[in-house]
């Protein structure tokens, strides 16, 4: 897959990312609108605190922010790296 059809078709399933890339064509405008939306993701996930985590389930892997680990009782190293089966055992 191109990047840039990479880029488009994440961004075309964004209602978000669809107005500031109608008028975008090439694969560096994709991957600016893109770098744009994770800095804006990451600001709101940090202005608000959010604790956070993410799945990947091909590869049983779970990641975790700071805050997400906080809320367990733990640092980020305690549980770092995180699998399904380690978080089953931290639930409460």
């Amino acid at each position: 897959m191109k990047v840039e059809s990479k880029y488009k078709k994440i961004l075309q399933k964004n209602k978000y990312a669809r107005k500031y890339i109608e008028n975008y064509d090439s694969k560096s405008n994709y991957q600016n609108v893109a770098e744009q939306m994770k800095e804006r993701l990451e600001n709101i996930i940090e202005g608000t605190n959010a604790g956070t985590w993410e799945w990947d389930i091909k590869r049983d892997n779970i990641i975790v922010n700071n805050k997400y680990a906080e809320i367990l009782g733990y640092t980020l190293e305690e549980i770092s790296p995180m699998n399904i089966k380690k978080w089953k055992n931290h639930e409460k």
